[in-house]
C-alpha cells in the first residue's frame, strides 16, 4: 500500500512522493525536468536507501560514493539519498 507525501522540489514543481511499507520509495511523481538536469526535493518523508541495484547503474560514474533511495527503470529516473535525510537529489538518466 504505501504512504503518499507531497514535497517541493528546488526548481518550484510539485512532486508526490510514494514509500512503500517496507521503507522503500515506490514513486516520485511530478514534473521531472528534461534528462540530465538534477534537482533536490526537501524535506522528503522516512525512507531506506536501495541495496540491490542493476549492475548498469551500480558502474554508473554519476553513483559512484552516492547511495541510490529511488531508481525507476522504465522512465530512466534515479534520486539519490544524501547522508542528512534531508535531502534527495533527483536526476532523468540520460540513456545511449
Amino acid at each position: 500500500m504505501g504512504r503518499s507525501h507531497r514535497v517541493t522540489s528546488s526548481l518550484g514543481s510539485q512532486f508526490e512522493i510514494v514509500v512503500a511499507d517496507d521503507g522503500h520509495i515506490a514513486e516520485v511523481v511530478g514534473d521531472w525536468p528534461e534528462a540530465g538536469r538534477e534537482f533536490e526535493l526537501r524535506n522528503p518523508p522516512a525512507h531506506m536507501s536501495l541495496r540491490h541495484l542493476p549492475e548498469r547503474l551500480a558502474a554508473d560514474p554519476a553513483s559512484a560514493g552516492r547511495a541510490i533511495c529511488f531508481y525507476d527503470e522504465a522512465s530512466a529516473r534515479t534520486c539519490f539519498c544524501d547522508d542528512t535525510g534531508r535531502v534527495l537529489r533527483c536526476v532523468g538518466i540520460v540513456t545511449p
